[in-house]
Formats: structure tokens, C-alpha cells, sequence
């Protein structure tokens, strides 16, 4: 493992421990906090007005773009767990998890166990997320004194639940790219991990400024 490697994993491990500390610290920071907020807004409003249609609606939308991008994890990651099997033995695989030789060939394999993990998780949590919209929906279609459970909070942390893991996959799909520049050579994975880093401070920070700007 080279400068460029050590680099590249630090840098990506470094920047979520300061995002995990500052959304656990002053979550409206961030976007995903100010979107945690407007959810359990949005919930509350749909619950207390009624407004069945436009939940119904946008169940469906978040439903299908989780579906899709769910499915196409899980294609990616079969289809790396496909050209694995076609082109190792099972023995290499063994040698590589028990490190006992880590030659060009085995790094190469290393990436692309590691490549098919990313799509693998983001695979769940877009079927976590999916699990969670399905529970809101009916949630929301329920009369509110039916059930004791039946409420804007239960609702929104159930909601709230979903968007992150929806979240969490797109992160998946994220720390995918600088793990597919990493097959072309170290330097490219520096450059995608850089490049990484760069566009989710935009989207983790500067997104959150301009929500709170407009409010």
C-alpha cells in the first residue's frame, strides 16, 4: 500500500468523522439535518390537514427512485461477483481475505471485492429505505386516533428513517467512483477521492447554508 492509497483512505475517513461529529453536534449545519427537520414538518402537515394525495404521490416518487437505484446496485455487484467467479479460483479469493500474499493480481482483486461491498450496501439501503416508505404510507392513511402509534412523530421518525437510508445508498454510489478510478492506479484514486470530497462538502454544507438562507 502506497502514499497515494494511505492518502486517499484518510482523506475519505477523515471528512466523515468531522461530518458524522458536526450533524451529531449542530445537525442544522448540514443538509441532512435541515432535511430531517422539513420531513418531520412535512409529515406533520399531511397528518393534521389531511392531505392524502400529495403523500400518496410522493411516497411514490421517493418509492421509485429507490427502486431503481436499488435494482441497479444490485446489478453492478452481481455483475463484479460474476466476473470474480469466471475469471478466480476460490482458493485466490481465501488467500487475499487471509492476507497471505498481496501481489498486483491480488490488490486488483482486493478492489473489486471492496467495489461489489459498496454496491451491496447501498443495495440494502435502498431496500431499507424502501421497507421504511412502505410503512409510511400507511401511517399516513390511517386515522390519527385509531392507533396510539398512529402519529406526526411516529411518522416522521419512521420517514426521517428511510430518507437516510436512502441517503446512505447514494453515499454507496458516491465511494464507488474513486474506487473505480483506484483500478487504473493509485494517483486516480488520490485524484477521485479528492474530487469526492470536494462535491460532498457542496452538498453537505454549502446545500445546507442555502436552505437556511431562504428560510
Amino acid at each position: 500500500m502506497n502514499y497515494y492509497v494511505i492518502a486517499s483512505l484518510s482523506l475519505l475517513v477523515i471528512y466523515h468523522l468531522i461530518f458524522y461529529i458536526i450533524f451529531r453536534v449542530r445537525p442544522y449545519k448540514t443538509t441532512i439535518g435541515c432535511a430531517d427537520e422539513i420531513l418531520r414538518v412535512w409529515a406533520a402537515n399531511i397528518i393534521e390537514k389531511g392531505k392524502d394525495i400529495l403523500a400518496v404521490q410522493s411516497l411514490r416518487n421517493w418509492t421509485m427512485a429507490s427502486t431503481l437505484l436499488a435494482s441497479t446496485a444490485i446489478l453492478i455487484a452481481l455483475g463484479v461477483i460474476n466476473h470474480l467467479v469466471n475469471n478466480y479460483e476460490l482458493d485466490e479469493v481465501t488467500q487475499l481475505i487471509v492476507f497471505n500474499r498481496m501481489d498486483k493480481e491480488s490488490w486488483l482483486l482486493l478492489k473489486l471485492i471492496l467495489l461489489t461491498f459498496i454496491f451491496f450496501t447501498a443495495f440494502l439501503n435502498f431496500s431499507l429505505s424502501l421497507r421504511s416508505y412502505a410503512r409510511v404510507g400507511f401511517m399516513l392513511g390511517t386515522p390519527v386516533d385509531s392507533l396510539p402509534m398512529i402519529n406526526a412523530a411516529g411518522a416522521s421518525k419512521t420517514l426521517i428513517r428511510g430518507a437516510r437510508n436512502y441517503t446512505l445508498g447514494m453515499r454507496g454510489y458516491y465511494l464507488a467512483i474513486p474506487v473505480i478510478f483506484w483500478l487504473f492506479g493509485e494517483l486516480f484514486f488520490l485524484i477521485g477521492a479528492t474530487g469526492l470530497i470536494i462535491f460532498l462538502y457542496r452538498v453537505d454544507f454549502l446545500e445546507a447554508r442555502k436552505i437556511k438562507s431562504k428560510s
